[in-house]
């Protein structure tokens, strides 16, 4: 909720220079990052409802009853919107909702997702559960400026397992940071401190002045350059089975991944 309200107020003060909305967005903001919970693995972690006062320690990611897939972009979504101005979440927040993707949800680095952020089996086990929190994963290709294998690893699971998407927003998602990650971009500078005053203004006709998305990749991050060989097929698609046959049976191959899913959750069970 705070997310949502973070981002009309955002832009609501780039299209009409309101800066009261400026300046509760940038509260919000503030009150968002305070309460994400940087863990061990330097990864950003956070719970459905965000805690009432901010998080000061550290903590390992299993010990984090994270939010699920389905609504985690809804919160992401605003820190990259501000990070995009370079307002309160800079490169070094991008990159450690990177590492979310690559050490949490997308862990197994082949396609397979879980439907928890911190990458816990625990609570989604079945094919209507996974299938109902992971709908919104194209969003996090949004922090594909920052790390190229955030990318990687989600079109891995459009190509694995959810080769047939009619979903004209993951299609047009897909093409456009395939095209990015194919283009080599120089390394980032550091954004403005949360507390500067947001560069962008508001024209007298309401327009505001255009922003540049990012395009930069941070040191040591190496870009793909690689067109996906992979040919996806109905055995290939074990994991998204509804969007091949939404009317049909679950096939096979969904049965085999979730119990991998299942190995894996009996393994962090005491």
């Amino acid at each position: 909720l705070q997310c949502a309200m973070g981002r009309a107020l955002w832009t609501s003060w780039k299209v009409s220079g309101n800066t009261a909305h400026r300046d509760r967005a940038i509260k919000l903001a503030n009150y968002i990052k305070n309460r994400l919970t940087l863990a061990t693995d330097g990864a950003y972690y956070w719970e459905y409802q965000l805690p009432t006062n901010p998080v000061t320690q550290p903590r390992e990611k299993e010990s984090i009853n994270s939010e699920d897939l389905g609504h985690s972009f809804l919160t992401l979504s605003f820190p990259i919107l501000m990070a995009e101005d370079g307002v309160v979440f800079t490169d070094e927040d991008m990159l450690r909702f990177a590492k979310t993707v690559k050490q949490g949800f997308a862990r197994f680095n082949d396609g397979v997702l879980f439907g928890e952020v911190n990458g816990s089996p625990l609570r989604f086990d079945t094919t209507t559960e996974i299938r109902g929190v992971v709908l919104a994963v194209f969003g996090w290709a949004r922090l594909t400026p920052w790390d190229p294998e955030v990318f990687d690893r989600i079109r891995d699971f459009y190509l694995r397992y959810h080769a047939n998407s009619d979903n004209h927003i993951d299609n047009a998602v897909l093409l456009r940071y395939n095209l990015e990650v194919s283009t080599e971009t120089p390394t980032p500078t550091s954004s403005p401190s949360f507390t500067q005053t947001p560069t962008l203004t508001a024209t007298s006709t309401g327009t505001p002045t255009p922003t540049q998305t990012p395009t930069e990749t941070p040191t040591g991050s190496e870009s793909s350059t690689q067109t996906p060989t992979l040919t996806p097929t109905v055995e290939g698609n074990p994991f998204f089975e509804f969007s091949l046959q939404w009317f049909g049976e679950q096939p096979q191959g969904a049965k085999e991944l979730l119990e991998l899913i299942r190995e894996e959750r009996e393994s962090l069970i005491p």
